[in-house]
């Protein structure tokens, strides 16, 4: 029997699925890892872009899902408080500057007129 409120989530091709944000220095390699990379071709640029996405995406559904757990059981799960409270005061102040870095890089892309149309309008939300 299928269970309604069974959330299917997207495959992930960089994170792996078992991936679950709990401190910084699980979370570090992969960003030093796409600051790192070498971006050689529109295709490099592409996978790139994609591997960002995703690891923003499961960095923002774990924040708001920790932000919904605090805000609907703050005052009877002294845990999920210090979830939330450990996101915003220790992961974000450290994700944000890489974030900024991650821009940088992506903007200065020698290959980024070259994306396609699509492509084009997540260029313009992140400048």
């Amino acid at each position: 029997m299928n269970n309604p409120t069974h959330l299917n989530h997207r495959q992930r091709m960089y994170l792996p699925n078992e991936f679950k944000i709990t401190v910084w220095s699980k979370i570090r390699p992969y960003f030093h890892e796409l600051l790192r990379r070498d971006i050689k071709s529109i295709e490099d640029l592409e996978k790139w872009i994609l591997d960002q996405n995703e690891l923003t995406q499961v960095i923002q559904e774990e924040f708001d899902s920790r932000r919904n757990n605090h805000l609907i059981h703050h005052t009877e799960d002294e845990r999920t408080a210090e979830l939330y409270e450990y996101t915003v005061q220790e992961l974000f102040p450290k994700i944000t500057p890489i974030e900024k870095q991650l821009n940088k890089k992506l903007s200065a892309c020698e290959f980024v007129p070259k994306v396609t149309d699509q492509g084009l309008v997540y260029l313009r939300s992140i400048k």
